[in-house]
């Protein structure tokens, strides 16, 4: 390729939108625009004028990093993976320290190797050199009348959809650098908000969910206009799936709900199938381990992780594979990293914390954390009220079986994401998370420590969702807007004055 190929004196590029392109000496300092996002404001989508913000890490971040125990994850097989796939081990070989000597040693590296084999650069060596152009620009590209819950890519990265407290779910076309709403879903019954949406792995259809006894099936093209009701027929009233999953096969969709119960509703039966109960509280994200749909995984205000076996669940004995214990409030997110094998959980106890599905807690730890956690649920309310002091210490309960700990971030109001980064684009070397304070956090999966930490909205964020090809990201807030995030050249620390 032409980058590949390209002189180690033509550097004057940045990584955007997958590429690299060159880039003006002149940067370009410029503030979004405040909007009226109030409950009475204008409910129409908006399709902003596209303004961009240079967004500075926060210097308490790079200033100060915390120490970080790592003892059991640099004894573990994801250590040893992520290393590989980001290209860590050709860094530290080749003695390199800093982003722009990364870039410069791998080309460099390329045009005397690559030019005599006639390949290009490897994908950890793609993935080195993006680590470099983290996001650190964004632009308002949407802003509506009301709060932002979901905002998720589609598997190939074609189409973004955006689900609002306005009852509608928006899908954009995000081909070839494009932002453009193509379709708008009117969401029926609706209790409060849309809280949940997950697209189907042939990227066809769409589920949604809300207060509502069913979850919604929808076509995702234009000229597809299904939209039906598939009843879950919960017991009792006041009923709402959190989460909601397609199978790979795409033969079943996996839902979590308020009652405590993992529901299956078989698609080709058209009939929910199962219902299990698997925890004492609010199930608030389920998700499959892996590409098989063999491994179900749900995360739960009881403040414990279950791991079921699609094969061997049955109602009569609602048995999981094994559990994980470490958390001291409840969940919000779990994220699966794909390989089977680890996942990563967003919590109240403001920490994310990774797993590995072969390392489960014991009984004992099991069983206390949920007291614990059912303790604290009485002191606090994370809705409107401040966590306690001892979850912004390094706070470990005895028996925490995860291999790392996250902490950086804050989770209130509302139940925020955090995602694995993109293989494609990053070798799965980060871990990314919306933040209370309306930030964006990267942190950095290897070490534990935040990369960086940018605010750009006015409310939490709610979901996060990087492009699985392109360096580009977006966010969405409640404060009723997504931002687009990508790399537009390096930035300085701002100091506690605000000067740079």
């Amino acid at each position: 390729s032409a980058i590949a190929n390209a002189p180690v004196c033509q550097l004057g590029w940045h990584w955007k939108l997958g590429m690299f392109r060159r880039r003006s000496s002149v940067t370009r300092y410029l503030l979004s625009e405040t909007v009226d996002f109030s409950d009475d404001a204008d409910s129409d989508f908006e399709n902003t004028a596209r303004t961009r913000q240079r967004v500075f890490p926060a210097s308490a971040e790079k200033g100060k990093m915390r120490t970080v125990d790592t003892s059991r994850l640099k004894t573990s097989d994801i250590c040893h993976d992520v290393t590989l796939t980001s290209g860590q081990k050709r860094v530290c070989r080749l003695g390199m320290s800093s982003c722009n000597r990364n870039s410069v040693a791998l080309l460099q590296s390329r045009q005397v190797v690559g030019s005599q084999s006639g390949g290009g650069l490897s994908s950890s060596s793609k993935a080195v050199v993006a680590s470099c152009y983290l996001p650190n620009c964004v632009e308002t590209v949407a802003r509506f009348g009301s709060r932002v819950f979901v905002g998720i890519f589609s598997q190939d990265g074609s189409v973004f959809l955006s689900s609002c407290q306005d009852h509608h779910i928006r899908l954009f076309d995000t081909t070839n650098g494009k932002f453009q709403c193509f379709k708008d879903i009117n969401a029926m019954e609706v209790g409060w908000s849309v809280v949940d949406v997950s697209y189907s792995p042939d990227q066809n259809y769409l589920i949604y969910s809300s207060w509502c006894d069913c979850i919604h099936l929808c076509a995702v093209h234009k000229e597809n206009s299904v939209h039906i009701p598939l009843n879950l027929r919960p017991n009792g009233h006041s009923f709402c799936p959190f989460s909601v999953r397609f199978s790979q096969d795409n033969a079943e969709i996996l839902a979590g709900a308020s009652d405590g119960c993992l529901y299956i509703y078989d698609r080709h039966r058209d009939d929910r199938t199962l219902r299990v109960c698997g925890h004492g509280e609010h199930i608030n994200s389920v998700a499959f381990a892996d590409d098989s749909s063999k491994l179900l995984i749900s995360a739960a205000d009881d403040g414990i992780v279950s791991v079921w076996d699609r094969r061997t669940l049955s109602e009569e004995d609602p048995c999981p594979v094994g559990q994980f214990a470490g958390h001291g409030a409840g969940m919000t997110f779990v994220d699966p990293k794909g390989d089977g094998r680890h996942l990563i959980t967003n919590s109240k106890d403001q920490s994310i914390k990774l797993w590995d599905i072969r390392c489960f807690s014991s009984k004992e730890a099991v069983m206390r954390a949920i007291r614990l956690v059912a303790a604290e649920s009485m002191r606090w309310d994370y809705r409107w009220q401040e966590a306690p002091d001892k979850f912004f210490t390094d706070w470990k309960m005895k028996g925490d079986s995860s291999l790392m700990t996250y902490r950086g971030h804050r989770v209130a109001r509302c139940q925020m994401r955090c995602r694995f980064s993109p293989v494609h684009t990053t070798g799965q070397r980060y871990i990314y998370s919306a933040c209370a304070t309306g930030s964006l956090i990267f942190y950095d999966l290897l070490t534990g420590n935040v990369v960086s930490k940018m605010r750009h909205h006015d409310a939490p964020l709610r979901d996060v969702s990087w492009h699985p090809f392109d360096n580009v990201l977006f966010t969405s807030s409640w404060d009723g807007t997504v931002g687009q995030w990508q790399y537009y050249g390096p930035v300085s620390v701002v100091d506690g004055s605000g000067g740079e």
